[in-house]
């Protein structure tokens, strides 16, 4: 089983549409169940490249991800995964600031950027 589908069983999910699920996935979540993501994230994903509240610079191959999944803000975080020689798998976890009680979730598979 892949990581989103672990996910998908874990946790309630508002899924938002993407045209190529194995590319690119969203979804929303309740900011109750961020410790049973997180659990599935460290599992799989290891520790994150930016944790929340902390600012890091990111090598410049791996900012142009981020910078393509929308940025990150100082409350945001970031993992990354190797998965093969040049592919890997990124997850963004971005905290709602208009409701505190919501978490988006992003997970792009790729490679990095040139």
């Amino acid at each position: 089983m892949g990581l989103i589908d672990e996910i998908k069983k874990a946790i309630s999910l508002e899924v938002r549409v993407s045209p190529d699920v194995d590319l690119h996935f969203e979804a929303v979540f309740q900011s109750q169940d961020l410790d049973k993501l997180l659990s599935l994230l460290r599992k799989d994903m290891g520790e994150p490249l930016k944790p929340p509240g902390k600012n890091v610079r990111l090598p410049r191959d791996v900012q142009k991800i981020v910078n393509i999944m929308g940025g990150l803000r100082r409350e945001q975080s970031f993992y990354m995964k190797k998965e093969a020689e040049d592919r890997y798998t990124y997850v963004a976890l971005w905290p709602w600031e208009s409701d505190p009680s919501k978490i988006t979730l992003k997970i792009r598979k790729g490679r990095l950027a040139a």
